[in-house]
């Protein structure tokens, strides 16, 4: 029987099948798509499901298959714009992002994207080379034009931003608040206000007016937490309505005090929280979850060194605030770092002794709790026999009461 006999939901069905392998190879998709005309037609749509542009170079590329191509601008349904920006320039608005002149055409013709990222992380490269990040300020008349009209899309669901650089809070989220009614997904995994990939001092504009068209209606929402971008979100100022964040992730490093109990005040309306805090010299004050009315879901990500903070201590004082009954399920993924090797063998069980959150976690408030899961992630942990032995123990309270509770463990050197 001929290939090109094949029913055309037979060859879907088997195309759909090499969708998942995209990212790890687009070799297969590659090779359907010069199999015979049926195979192309399922196979292109895949291909180019998601385009990434990381240069000037990718971007021109890119333009010129939509230039023979026409009918490929309806495939994409996620745009990832990467801005490296390895440059001898001190000049920020010499970013390729900003500046280049093809990236405004691609916007403006990509009209189904449902989600766009824009990466653009400061800091140094391997060879010590300053990386300059994107100033949404600094961005050409086109690009900012060409932007506003891929937010207001219809089919825009999710936008994530990371390593931006923006005078102000206020300006960003204004920006972003001329987003279509469609956008469900805020990711805003980091936010500087200067070009040295520092958090700066921001321009403020708490007292400026709002802009006129209706809030962020988000459904999640990802936030790298400081003090003026919590300021901002509480603000009657924001653009962003945050009671109607059913899930919200807070991302934070260093935080300074005060700005986790600051933050506790966006919580009243989330089901689901994600808290990712990174922590070195010392245990920092937690959260107030008293507040949260309707949290079913908490997961935690503490990046600790465990030789000078107990992140277990901490977790379950934040838990111990809780008031609501209706407390579901708690995850733990902890990334433990053992840095003095000077301290003797026979005290690291001490620094991880997890009773405390074990008894917080099995109080008559938390009766509707049904599931807890431990992955702890040790780094150059000295070998001790003891340690296997409390893992192994886990949370007895907890299994005395019935609840599901995982737990896994893995030590790397280094």
């Amino acid at each position: 029987m001929s290939i090109q006999l094949l029913p055309q939901e037979l060859i879907d069905e088997i195309i759909n099948f090499l969708e998942d392998e995209w990212n790890i190879s687009p070799e297969p998709l590659v090779s359907c798509n010069s199999v015979c005309r049926s195979f192309r037609a399922r196979s292109r749509p895949l291909l180019f499901k998601i385009i990434m542009l990381y240069d000037a170079a990718s971007c021109r590329h890119f333009q010129e298959i939509l230039v023979s191509s026409p009918e490929v601008a309806f495939f994409p349904r996620g745009l990832d714009i990467l801005d490296p920006a390895f440059l001898e320039d001190d000049e920020v608005a010499m970013t390729w992002i900003a500046q280049d002149p093809v990236l405004p055409v691609i916007l403006s013709s990509l009209i189904r994207l449902r989600s766009i990222s824009i990466v653009s992380e400061p800091g140094y490269d391997d060879w010590g080379r300053h990386v300059r990040p994107f100033a949404i300020q600094h961005a050409s008349d086109a690009l900012h034009k060409s932007l506003i009209g891929a937010l207001r899309s219809p089919h825009l669901e999710c936008i994530r931003l990371e390593g931006v650089i923006v005078d102000s809070c206020h300006n960003l989220f204004n920006f972003l608040a001329d987003c279509g009614p469609s956008i469900k997904s805020l990711e805003v995994l980091s936010l500087w206000h200067n070009e040295e990939g520092d958090v700066g001092q921001c321009a403020g504009g708490l007292s400026l007016p709002v802009s006129t068209g209706s809030r962020l209606q988000l459904r999640t929402c990802s936030i790298h937490i400081s003090e003026c971008i919590v300021d901002y979100l509480l603000s009657r100022h924001s653009a962003v309505d945050i009671q109607s964040v059913w899930g919200l992730a807070l991302h934070l490093k260093h935080a300074r005090l005060g700005v986790r109990s600051r933050a506790s005040s966006l919580l009243t309306h989330v089901v689901d929280l994600v808290i990712e805090d990174f922590y070195t010299e010392r245990t920092p004050e937690i959260f107030d979850l008293g507040s949260c009315g309707k949290l079913r879901f908490i997961h935690f990500i503490p990046r600790v060194n465990i030789t000078k903070t107990n992140c277990w201590s901490y977790l379950a004082r934040t838990l111990a605030t809780i008031t609501t009954d209706i407390l579901e399920t708690v995850e733990i993924d902890a990334y433990v770092d053992w840095l003095d090797n000077t301290i003797p063998s026979t005290s690291i069980i001490n620094e991880f002794d997890w009773t405390a959150l074990d008894s917080v976690l099995s109080r008559p408030s938390m009766h509707n709790l049904k599931k807890v899961r431990l992955t702890l992630t040790t780094f150059s942990l000295p070998q001790n026999d003891q340690v296997d032995v409390i893992l192994k123990t886990g949370f007895p309270l907890l299994l005395k009461k019935g609840i599901k509770v995982q737990m896994s463990h893995m030590n790397l050197d280094g």
